[in-house]
């Protein structure tokens, strides 16, 4: 299973960097049909992302999944977003690109992604081909069990930890300060845990984090301004054993999930 995992995670790291080539340009400044949540991704509502004909073909051609094996962590889901902003300029309202052939790739390529018939989207004109794209994405950027692989990474997760209900008193030992409240570091029997509390210092979790294996994970830092806020999620680029620690937080400081270098 690790082999595997391994392979997957530099399959799609050789399809990324595939289409990395492809330069983001800037859009109109218009927004005539919004997307939320692309700043989640890094993605801004006004730029696009134009991804190379040959790259299309190729995609087209391209098994993104084997249903039998890790249907979730083995999908290219991390396309998704990229796909949802090139196919965003193509919705009547935009009036700004008309190049059919394209917009049929990209939408073939999304359809073969996530598993839709395209039948099914062919009995829908291109607005409301768009409006159903849309609405799909936005359904799975709200399920916290499809967004973990909607962002690309090659890091073990997402990983959950083990959730604590009580813990002795300890010292803190970092503490990052948020619209919600705080995120904090303790240190218990030389084992790392991190605890949310809302603004009310009313305590929202406590987790101790661990590894793949289920192995505490030590030596957690959490460097100063390292959340960042967008429409979705808080995002914290934390470290564990002198590796990146990607910490996801709902907006009210809930716990999400994370992922670990290796």
């Amino acid at each position: 299973m690790i082999k595997l995992k391994r392979t997957l995670k530099l399959c799609i790291a050789g399809m990324l960097l595939l289409i990395g080539n492809n330069q983001p340009i800037r859009a109109q400044e218009k927004k005539c049909f919004a997307i939320k949540y692309l700043d989640f991704f890094e993605l801004s509502d006004t730029e696009e992302v134009r991804w190379h004909d040959r790259d299309l073909d190729t995609m087209l051609k391209t098994t993104f999944f084997d249903k039998s094996v890790a249907p979730k962590s083995a999908k290219t889901n991390f396309l998704i977003p990229l796909l949802v902003l090139q196919l965003k300029e193509f919705h009547p309202a935009c009036n700004s690109n008309t190049d059919t052939i394209r917009y049929n790739k990209l939408l073939a390529i999304y359809a073969k992604i996530r598993d839709i018939e395209m039948a099914f989207l062919k009995r829908k004109n291109r607005k409301e081909q768009l409006e159903f794209i849309r609405n799909d994405f936005y359904s799975q950027v709200l399920d916290n069990s499809s967004l973990p692989y909607m962002v690309f990474t090659t890091d073990d997760g997402p990983l959950y930890g083990k959730t604590e209900i009580s813990i002795p008193a300890s010292e803190v030992k970092q503490t990052i300060y948020t619209d919600f409240g705080t995120l904090s570091s303790l240190i218990i029997e030389n084992t790392p845990y991190l605890i949310a509390k809302n603004k009310n210092s009313k305590t929202l979790w406590i987790r101790q984090l661990t590894n793949e294996g289920g192995r505490p994970l030590k030596n957690l830092i959490l460097p100063e301004n390292s959340a960042t806020k967008s429409s979705r999620a808080y995002v914290f680029n934390l470290f564990a054993e002198n590796e990146a620690l990607t910490l996801y937080l709902e907006l009210d400081g809930r716990f999400m999930y994370y992922f670990h270098s290796w």
